[in-house]
């Protein structure tokens, strides 16, 4: 069930970019705000909440929208010297691509 929220902030590698996937603070926004909605009507679901229910997970990431900006964009990631993958983006130090 966490799969798609999961998908949604990091990524899914070769298929589909996550909200970590944008270049900067900006664009991170930019992400947030275009899935704000999905990810409210997901988690209702999920949790099977009535519509009185205030979803939560929308908030928090916007509650950590800087730190986001600041250190897991890749922007940051060049930054920080990753090593970039074949299309030149930073490699993401969670994925098994660098290993």
């Amino acid at each position: 069930m966490q799969k798609f929220f999961l998908d949604k902030v990091f990524g899914v590698q070769g298929k589909e970019e996550g909200i970590v996937d944008a270049e900067d603070k900006k664009e991170v926004k930019q992400r947030l705000q275009s899935l704000r909605d999905e990810f409210d009507r997901k988690e209702v679901e999920v949790l099977q909440k009535s519509s009185a229910y205030q979803p939560q997970f929308s908030k928090y990431l916007e509650d950590k929208r800087d730190m986001i900006g600041k250190k897991m964009t890749l922007k940051y990631c060049r930054q920080a010297g990753l090593p970039n993958d074949a299309h030149g983006k930073p490699i993401r130090p969670y994925t098994k691509e660098h290993a």
